[in-house]
């Protein structure tokens, strides 16, 4: 699901996106996957075609997990530059961001939340019980609310 929206999304905000594949060892269920975001901006460092320039990631505040934080941003981003001789950094526009700021981003830009996926169980459909699915349900409510008004 999650790869399906990124190709749906890289066309409609005209962005480039590679894709690496790599298979997991074992399933996992809703809730933090350690060390997944530094996985994501090494694989894309060392297995994408990105020489040079920015690896670009999603992530916003308001979540309980490290690897969502300002803190981490700035680590991995060190790391990443010192790996390549400064020739990459890691970009996050959002980390200082809500959700909610997010989500009024994507609908200020006309990018339409249903081309989007974050269930954290990876399930189709979306679970509807992780805190990724509640989050969304919370702001679909909102937005119909507002919308009515």
């Amino acid at each position: 699901m999650e790869q399906q929206s990124v190709a749906r999304l890289k066309e409609i905000i005209g962005i480039p996106v590679d894709e690496i594949r790599v298979a997991p060892l074992r399933s996992y269920g809703p809730g933090e996957l350690i060390g997944r975001n530094a996985f994501l901006i090494f694989s894309a460092a060392l297995l994408g075609r990105c020489d040079s320039g920015g690896i670009a990631i999603g992530i916003h505040s308001g979540t309980p997990y490290y690897d969502c934080s300002p803190d981490f941003t700035q680590k991995i981003d060190a790391l990443i530059q010192q790996c390549s001789d400064g020739r990459l950094s890691v970009m996050a526009p959002f980390v200082h961001w809500s959700k909610d700021d997010v989500y009024s981003y994507f609908l200020s830009k006309g990018i339409p939340l249903k081309e989007t996926y974050s269930c954290e169980a990876g399930s189709s459909p979306p679970c509807g019980r992780c805190a990724s699915c509640l989050d969304r349900a919370r702001l679909e409510c909102s937005q119909k609310g507002a919308s009515s008004v």
